[in-house]
C-alpha cells in the first residue's frame, strides 16, 4: 500500500465537451499522519503531485528534528 494517496481538483464538468484538459491540481494525503498538501503551480499533475509530496516528506523531516530537540 502507498504511503500516499492523491486527487485531481477541480473535477471536470459534467456536461459539454472537454477536450485535452486535465485538471493540474492535486491533494496529496500521507496516510500515515493524515497531513495533506494541495498543489497547482505547475502545469502538469505529475510535477504537482511530486512538490506536493516533496513538500510533506520536508513537514515530516522537520516534525522528527523538533521532536529530537525537545
Amino acid at each position: 500500500m502507498s504511503k500516499y494517496i492523491w486527487e485531481s481538483w477541480p473535477t471536470a464538468p459534467k456536461s459539454g465537451m472537454v477536450t485535452n484538459s486535465v485538471p493540474p491540481g492535486v491533494k496529496v494525503t500521507d496516510t500515515e499522519t493524515g497531513h495533506f498538501h494541495c498543489c497547482n503551480i505547475y502545469r502538469s499533475q505529475h510535477q504537482n503531485v511530486e512538490a506536493a509530496i516533496e513538500t510533506l516528506q520536508a513537514m515530516d523531516s522537520e516534525a522528527h528534528e523538533l521532536s529530537r530537540e525537545a
